[in-house]
């Protein structure tokens, strides 16, 4: 038995496929390609590309962006940005490498210079830097309304860095002189303003304007650094484990110091070695 194998050539794909016949036309700016929508998508920046959707625009300076579809959205300038769909998404920032993303959602923007930060989803989250400090590497994963913010009245030197805002309504990361690696997990409300390595894990209405200060509930303002803040705590740990000793010198014997030792007696005293 010996089996045939036909072999194609152009000559039959062509035969049966009108190659003329294509979705894509190419674009204005040079090497780019643009989807043939019912309105109009416009591919103007060197090697970009509109994959599909409608409206969609990818400005002259946009060199090396992409938006794969949605309707309305656009890449004004800063280059190796992309959008990856929803509607009046916006990605407009001056650094010559931007490295920006916004992959859904409705009327997001990465602009005023950011740059290397992605916006997930959601509605009306903003990154905005109005006096170039070239900072970013941040992330809104969600939610509606949030913002990482530097205004145009901060000092140059003012950054907001590597932040991370999870979702909720009305959060913000902002100003300066520094407030980098910051994190607000959700909620409404909640502004971490000058701070670095600073929290808000939720609630609402929480403030924190202290290095590396921890938030979490509501209507609570950080008022010194290196602590956590909460509207109240129940501390219930199951201290069986914690070892008997009759006084300091006997628990020495048995824990190191700074660790606790009990009495073992009614009531049963919790004691730190020393």
């Amino acid at each position: 038995f010996q089996s045939q194998r036909k072999v194609y050539t152009m000559a039959d794909i062509t035969d049966t496929v009108d190659l003329s016949v294509s979705p894509y036309e190419v674009g204005t700016g040079t090497n780019s390609v643009q989807l043939i929508g019912s309105g109009t998508n416009t591919a103007a920046g060197d090697y970009s590309a509109i994959v599909g959707g409608d409206k969609n625009e990818v400005g002259a300076t946009a060199e090396g962006s992409a938006i794969l579809g949605g309707d309305a959205n656009e890449i004004q300038t800063g280059v190796y940005n992309v959008i990856g769909g929803g509607t009046k998404n916006l990605v407009d920032g001056s650094s010559k490498d931007s490295y920006n993303g916004v992959f859904s959602g409705a009327s997001n923007e990465i602009d005023c210079n950011w740059a290397a930060s992605v916006i997930g989803g959601g509605s009306k989250n903003t990154m905005c830097d109005e006096v170039n400090s070239g900072k970013g590497n941040a992330a809104i994963a969600g939610g509606l309304e949030n913002r990482f913010y530097i205004p145009a009245a901060a000092a140059a030197s003012n950054s907001v860095f590597g932040g991370f805002i999870g979702g909720g309504l009305a959060n913000c990361i902002q100003d300066g002189p520094t407030a980098d690696f910051s994190f607000i997990g959700g909620g409404a409300g909640n502004d971490i303003t000058s701070a670095s390595y600073a929290t808000i894990v939720g609630g609402s209405g929480n403030t924190n304007q202290c290095n590396n200060a921890h938030v979490i509930g509501s209507s609570i303002a950080a008022t010194r650094i290196d602590a956590t803040f909460v509207n109240a705590l129940t501390f219930a740990p199951d201290l069986s484990g914690i070892p008997i000793a009759a006084n300091n010198a006997a628990a020495l014997a048995l824990v190191p110091a700074g660790s606790l030792y009990r009495s073992g007696a009614d009531p049963d005293v919790v004691s730190i070695v020393h």
